[in-house]
């Protein structure tokens, strides 16, 4: 193999390995996100569980933050008083930043 080949392998597994990174992150992060909002909407913690596996699964392709954070505000409007879409917003920054920080450290 010359040079180039080796170097076009090499970046396509860097490629292939970032990408399972992001995948495992984003599906950490909803996880937490999922567990999360059934604290707020005073679900027990076995249907939090439930709630947080059925928006992994439902999210699993979808990397779209503005969506998610509209989603959310739809489900904490009846909530007295409704959580602020500022707060969705930095809630989903957080877990973003907690979940890449779990899998970076292997867990």
């Amino acid at each position: 193999m010359g040079v180039w080949e080796t170097r076009e392998a090499s970046f396509e597994k860097f490629q292939e390995i970032d990408e399972q990174l992001r995948f495992k992150s984003l599906a950490r992060r909803n996880k937490l996100l999922g567990l999360w909002v059934g604290e707020k909407l005073g679900l027990s913690h076995p249907a939090a569980e439930e709630y947080a596996h059925h928006l992994v699964v439902s999210l699993v392709d979808k990397d779209d933050d503005e969506a998610l954070a509209r989603m959310f505000e739809a489900k904490f409007a009846h909530l007295d008083p409704p959580i602020s879409s500022h707060r969705i917003r930095r809630k989903i920054d957080e877990t973003t930043a907690i979940a890449a920080r779990e899998i970076f450290e292997g867990r």
